[in-house]
């Protein structure tokens, strides 16, 4: 089973497949949204490319060696969609068998680990959609789709997965909060009488959501990835 890597994307939009040299600016635009005391390392992201590395897609910029957006995937195995939108496991222990693989694996599930515009323009998502669903309607007929999620830990991340793309969490309510502003955050699990008790001190706090679109549901993402 072979897996086509995009050389474009709706409208000539140019894009290529991760390499171990964009980690650090991967992990930099994390920790400046989710600074998490357990964050993916680069082996993780190594296991989640290894076989299917056009799924880490890098939108190259004007200037030579720049880079005008991300939009990593991670590609899951049925063992590991159930276990991350489950809450069971988190995005940094997706490796191993958690990893779909073309020669095992008949079914794939999608989840998003980050996607970001560095451009500043509004709707990368028209780029980076089509992008995904090049890949995705390539692969083999016997692939099944179980769906699409993200876990979103900014207003922005939120606001684009509920509003844009119609996604919602199903069944996984996660307690971990983003808390305070610029370079003061920390993550952290609250009950909501804690969380309430921070806000109530003048102090930004961000419930995180596991957000959820499975095929059949209405969603701009089944627009594009029309896969069978």
């Amino acid at each position: 089973m072979n897996l086509l890597t995009p050389e474009t994307g709706e409208g000539g939009t140019l894009v290529r497949p991760i390499d171990r040299s964009d980690y650090p600016r991967l992990f930099e635009l994390d920790r400046a949204v989710y600074p998490t005391a357990s964050p993916v390392t680069e082996d993780v992201v190594d296991q989640w490319y290894r076989r299917n590395r056009e799924f880490g897609m890098i939108f190259p910029g004007e200037a030579p060696g720049s880079i005008s957006g991300l939009f990593i995937v991670i590609p899951l195995s049925q063992e590991g969609w159930d276990n991350l939108i489950t809450g069971k496991l988190t995005e940094a222990q997706m490796k191993d068998d958690m990893i779909f693989d073309p020669q095992r694996d008949t079914a794939l599930g999608l989840h998003n680990y980050h996607i970001e515009n560095l451009t500043g323009q509004q709707g990368f998502y028209k780029k980076a959609l089509p992008a995904l669903g090049n890949i995705v309607n390539a692969l083999e007929p016997q692939v099944n789709l179980l769906g699409f999620s993200a876990y979103a830990v900014t207003n922005a991340g939120i606001r684009l997965h509920e509003k844009q793309f119609n996604m919602h969490e199903q069944g996984f309510f996660s307690k971990e909060y983003v808390i305070g502003d610029g370079e003061d955050l920390r993550v952290a699990e609250l009950e909501p009488d804690e969380a309430g008790s921070i806000e109530n001190k003048g102090v930004r706090v961000l419930r995180c959501k596991m957000l959820i679109t499975t095929p059949g549901e209405k969603s701009i993402v089944w627009d594009y990835l029309k896969h069978k």
